[in-house]
């Protein structure tokens, strides 16, 4: 034991005489590190009440997402059609090559947006040009146009086949409905077949 707490233990002997105090509350009071310090208790932060109203919290934004049938709706909305045309077309063949026994013509629409009633068209004798009755043509194509297919048969020849268009022209108000003239130059099947024939021995 140290020499400095016999001599503490001695000073405590001599006062408790005259004082009545016991050395060992004075030994104690005398060790060498200083009694702790007790810290105040720290208050709580203070903290705001909730609020006891359930509406009083903010409401999301209205989100598109939340109504899908609206949504599906408006993105398969049908695009508006296109306006329909209609003229009266002539049709004014030249064919080339036909034979003494003539030809068979049919003409139908080129294409879905063209419609037309398809004609057919006989003749027993050679003709160089026809001219048919105007056909009451329509099409709801965005560039106007409408095609025609024109196939000529021969006897004893395979069927010829070509592709004619025109655009047709919108009709103004209170207008009557526009004409509009085609010329097709053709070549009939016979004589295509004998250019064949020939390009097939120069070869």
């Amino acid at each position: 034991m140290p020499s400095r707490f016999w001599k503490l233990a001695i000073a405590a002997t001599i006062v408790s005489a005259f004082t009545g105090a016991t050395w060992i509350g004075i030994a104690a009071a005398t060790d060498d590190e200083p009694p702790p310090i007790e810290k105040p208790a720290t208050e709580p932060a203070d903290v705001a009440p909730k609020s006891a109203d359930p509406d009083a919290k903010a409401k999301p934004k209205a989100d598109d997402s939340a109504n899908p049938d609206e949504n599906s709706s408006k993105a398969n909305k049908p695009a508006a059609k296109p306006s329909k045309i209609v003229n009266h077309v002539r049709l004014e063949l030249r064919v080339s090559g036909m034979s003494d026994n003539g030809c068979q013509i049919e003409i139908k629409p080129g294409h879905p947006a063209c419609r037309f009633q398809p004609i057919t068209y006989r003749t027993k004798i050679h003709k160089e040009s026809i001219t048919l009755p105007p056909l009451v043509v329509e099409t709801s194509s965005a560039d106007r146009n409408c095609s025609f297919d024109i196939t000529i048969r021969e006897k004893d020849q395979p069927a010829k086949t070509a592709h004619r268009s025109v655009r047709l022209t919108p009709a103004a108000d209170d207008e009557p409905v526009p004409v509009k003239r085609l010329t097709c130059y053709l070549t009939a099947p016979s004589l295509a077949a004998k250019a064949d024939g020939a390009k097939s021995i120069n070869r």
